[in-house]
């Protein structure tokens, strides 16, 4: 009856690690399925939190850019603060949720 106490044991413990580690691992498979875009900014909508980016080879994607996006123009900024025409690169996840901005004045 031992080893049938120590095997339930063993499992219940290799289940709560189990369990601790799904978080880590979770934001780990988030972290890799980051896609870096680059391009010019061609509208900012403040009211959707949105910017629109225009690539060198002309597509048009806009990425949100959610309150817990880092947004650095040359310094951290504000959504407000981005001008139409500047370099930008983003990390976005695939719904297109950014991660970080960074706009780079012309």
């Amino acid at each position: 009856m031992k080893a049938g106490k120590l095997s339930a044991l063993l499992l219940c413990t290799l289940a709560l690690v189990g369990l601790a580690l799904s978080p880590a691992l979770a934001q780990e498979k988030a972290k890799a399925k980051m896609t870096k875009i680059s391009g010019d900014v061609g509208n900012v909508n403040e009211e959707k939190n949105t910017i629109t980016i225009v690539t060198k080879d002309a597509k048009i994607i806009t990425i949100n850019v959610p309150a817990k996006a880092k947004l650095k123009i040359a310094k951290p900024g504000k959504l407000a603060d981005t001008p139409l025409g500047a370099a930008v690169q983003a990390d976005v996840d695939d719904k297109m949720d950014a991660a970080e901005v960074v706009v780079i004045p012309r």
